[in-house]
């Protein structure tokens, strides 16, 4: 089987990925697109936001236990310099 990131550069196949912003829900909210996400799964996760007024660490460790997709970075600023323990697939830098 190839790797994620072979199967990405495979431009024979669409990708879906879903953008996760931590600022747009609380911990219930978090939990129940986690259970949506489970049922109709995208190719890959992206999380980030504009602002991030709340901790993204959060949603980021919930979407890894949650779900089997990678899960990968929007770097807006340096904030993940601050995250060197938690386990990412990837940062897009803008």
């Amino acid at each position: 089987m190839n790797s994620f990131y072979e199967q990405l550069s495979d431009r024979s196949r669409k990708r879906i990925a879903l953008l996760v912003d931590p600022d747009g829900y609380d911990d219930s909210e978090l939990n129940e697109l986690i259970g949506y996400i489970n049922m109709n799964p995208p190719d890959l996760l992206l999380v980030g936001g504009s602002l991030l007024f709340k901790p993204i660490e959060i949603t980021i460790t919930a979407l890894k236990l949650g779900t089997s997709l990678p899960v990968f970075l929007l770097q807006t600023f340096d904030i993940f310099i601050r995250m060197r323990h938690i386990s990412l697939n990837g940062i897009l830098r803008g």
